[in-house]
């Protein structure tokens, strides 16, 4: 997974002819097990399969163009110079990753092959070489011994029965102290010797990652072993640490990554809500627009109809104010005839008062009269008794008589006029009925046309009420119709403004999730803010505790005052505690704040470095692509090249070997 491969089907074909090929050239047979080899494969095992010098240089000369990850050799007795074919052929597969010697009886003389396999293969990972003579000469041992400390891939190396020496533990010190990657050395069934073990443990002692190495048989002292184990188990317990915290810090790093995404996703929500928003806010403009408009609209409807009904009011109070003229005229001629009759009346009427005033007048001097005419008929009566009786004189009598007499006559007089005047004042009364008759008639003749006229009103008011109706049911048509068009533009608008108002609320809900874990923060710190002000509370109450025991025990007060002080001060203390994390509560929320500030601009540039670094890489990569196809292109005609001058060297080498065969 950490190293994909490269294979293609031009490889695999080029495995099997190069190996097929070179053993022809060589005059010996391909080996079945390598030959049936299943391609395309990550391992090449041949194990126990005498391989030989000419086998070795085949093989060697195949795997110049494979790709395998894993080799095994084992027990092939391939010797120094088929090792070293070996690894010319491995230098060139950058893909191994584990190689396996072991039992193939090369010395000394294959170190600077096996040390150029160890710098030329970047992933190499484990090496065995179990069963060989690597320490037969410390001098070549020291050139392996420099790669593998050199080596920055290299984890595991198997030496074991190398017949490794003292002379050998000086290059095994020295790798051990400057190697900072390999974790598993067996060094089993060496003669290493005590003097060897002491310098492996002092440079054991200098490392610390090496985890495991294997001393058995080395006739080394048992506190040595010990001394090198305890150090090797220390460096494992160690390297467990540190994969523990480096484990917590990949799972910070990725807390890290997933908060940075959380951000970059919330940063991209909030950038399409603020676009969604903006877009809602240019639709609600534009429906404010278009309602600005419908208003508009409806206030020169509404112009237009103030404008008609102004016209209709016009023309109706024209026609109103001809109608009043004409009733005003009329009821003026109507107000004179019924003022001159009600003077009529009133002269009437008080003619009628002086008449009955008269009569009443007349009526008091008949009577008056009647009660003389008795008073001179009595007067008369008692005369006569007079008479009779002789009392009275003849002159007075006769004096008496002329006197009544011109009484009598004046009242004659004056009753004869009063019944004049009565006969002339009742003939007046009799014509001032007559002219009342007819003012009556006039009067009802007059009302008759009053009434023709409020009916001719009462007709063209109707007529006008209609024309307002049908006017105000238009009006109220088109109003309805306005009113309907802008309730629907009001819905949409409004249906528009609630999905805004849901998207909004959407996103506060997302960053008061963000503010939640502040808050809980906020909350902690308020918890042990809270706790000081608890244990401020109690020392208050010990105060008064303690002012309690001041009154109740006057024999300690000296105490109680110290004790008091010291209360006071651990309460201002606690107060200038509570300020301080107060202080640094608010100092914490402003770093927090001026980090999230930081974190987005990092969170910005990286993303453009990240961006701007992505075009690059792939610019590179379509160029790699370009120099690859070329890079094939050649290879495929060398290849072709290569086969044809192979094929053509056969040939020649056929025909003089049949050349030889036949003069033999």
């Amino acid at each position: 997974e950490k190293y994909p491969t490269l294979r293609s089907p031009l490889f695999e074909r080029m495995f099997r002819q190069s190996y097929v090929a070179t053993c022809h050239q060589m005059g010996i047979d391909p080996m079945p097990s390598i030959e049936s080899i299943e391609l395309p494969g990550e391992k090449l095992c041949v194990t126990s399969q005498t391989l030989a010098v000419k086998g070795s240089l085949a093989l060697g000369e195949a795997l110049r163009c494979s790709e395998f990850k894993e080799v095994e050799l084992c027990n092939s007795y391939i010797n120094d110079e088929g090792c070293r074919a070996l690894c010319e052929g491995l230098i060139k597969n950058t893909f191994l990753m584990r190689l396996n010697l072991s039992g193939n009886n090369f010395g000394s003389a294959s170190s600077d092959s096996l040390a150029a396999v160890v710098r030329c293969c970047p992933n190499l990972t484990e090496l065995i070489l179990e069963w060989n003579g690597m320490g037969s000469s410390h001098v070549a041992f020291s050139t392996f011994a420099d790669a593998v400390s050199a080596s920055k891939t290299l984890k595991h190396l198997d030496l074991r029965n190398n017949r490794l020496t003292f002379d050998c533990a000086a290059s095994l010190e020295k790798l051990l102290i400057h190697n900072t990657v390999l974790i598993s050395l067996d060094l089993r069934w060496n003669r290493l010797s005590t003097r060897g073990g002491d310098l492996i443990a002092s440079a054991v002692a200098k490392n610390t990652v090496i985890t495991s190495i294997q001393l058995t048989g080395n006739d080394i002292d048992y506190a040595t072993l010990i001394a090198i184990d305890a150090k090797t188990s220390g460096n494992d317990k160690m390297k467990q640490n540190h994969s523990e915290v480096a484990t917590l810090y990949k799972q910070q790093q990725e807390y890290q990554e997933v908060m940075i995404q959380n951000a970059e996703r919330l940063q991209k929500e909030v950038e399409q809500r603020e676009s969604t928003m903006a877009t809602e806010r240019r639709k609600t403009s534009s429906l404010i627009e278009q309602n600005e408009q419908l208003t508009a609209t409806q206030h020169q409807l509404k112009a237009e109809l103030i404008i008609a009904r102004e016209q209709a009011e016009r023309a109706t109070s024209e026609s109103s104010a001809k109608l009043h003229d004409v009733n005003l005229a009329s009821t003026a001629n109507l107000a004179e005839t019924v003022e001159k009759h009600d003077i009529e009346m009133r002269k009437l009427s008080t003619a009628n008062k002086e008449l009955e005033s008269t009569n009443s007048t007349l009526t008091g001097e008949i009577a008056h009269l009647r009660h003389q005419l008795e008073g001179f008929e009595s007067g008369k009566a008692d005369l006569l008794k007079r008479l009779e009786h002789g009392e009275l004189e003849n002159t007075s009598l006769s004096q008496t008589v002329a006197t009544l007499r011109e009484e009598a006559k004046e009242l004659i007089f004056k009753s004869n006029q009063d019944r004049i005047l009565l006969r002339r004042t009742t003939d007046e009364l009799e014509a001032k009925t007559q002219t009342n008759t007819v003012v009556q008639s006039r009067k009802a003749e007059l009302e008759d046309k009053i009434l023709e006229l409020e009916r001719e009103r009462n007709t063209m008011t109707a007529q006008l009420q209609r024309v307002d109706l049908e006017h105000e049911r238009a009006v109220q048509s088109m109003r309805e119709d306005l009113i309907k068009e802008k309730k629907d533009e009001s819905e949409k608008a409004a249906r528009r403004l609630r999905e805004a108002q849901d998207e909004v609320a959407a996103r506060e809900k997302t960053i008061n999730e963000l503010t939640a874990e502040a808050v809980r923060a906020v909350e902690r710190h308020q918890t042990a803010i809270d706790d000081i002000e608890e244990r401020h509370k109690k020392a208050k109450d010990t105060h008064s505790s303690m002012e309690i025991d001041y009154h109740r025990m006057s024999g300690y007060i000296v105490q109680l005052e110290a004790e008091r002080k010291r209360t006071d001060q651990e309460a201002r203390s606690a107060e200038d505690r509570r300020e301080t994390l107060v202080a640094e509560i608010e100092t914490m929320q402003r770093q927090h704040q001026a980090d999230i500030d930081r974190l987005t601009e990092r969170f910005a540039s990286d993303r453009l470095e990240l961006e701007r670094k992505l075009l690059q890489k792939e610019e590179r990569l379509n160029h790699l692509d370009t120099e690859n196809n070329d890079l094939s292109q050649k290879l495929k005609r060398a290849t072709e090249d290569h086969t044809r001058e192979k094929d053509r060297l056969l040939r020649r080498v056929t025909e003089q070997v049949r050349v030889i065969f036949d003069e033999s």
